[in-house]
């Protein structure tokens, strides 16, 4: 599971912040053959984080993806919990 917190300097109500877009990515590390070869990726803005209750994305499922092949099935699923803090 990942969690992250957000603590931007200026709050958060500002729309340019809420705008903001975070990527998590997955990548191999335990086979040397695909070492550093990405698995997938998940992208999310802050505004979705913030308009959930309490400001927070909490225990929810990512779905991992192929950016270069979006015709492709999911490639794994990371669980998530990130809030955001005024």
């Amino acid at each position: 599971m990942i969690s992250l917190a957000v603590a931007p300097a200026m709050g958060m109500r500002s729309y340019a912040r809420l705008q903001t877009v975070f990527i998590l990515q997955v990548m191999h590390s335990r086979n040397l053959i695909r070492s550093g070869k990405l698995v997938g990726k998940f992208k999310m803005d802050l505004g979705t984080v913030y308009a959930n209750p309490d400001h927070s994305f909490t225990h929810k499922w990512a779905v991992l993806t192929d950016p270069d092949d979006l015709n492709t099935a999911p490639k794994g699923y990371l669980k998530v919990k990130s809030r955001c803090y005024e």
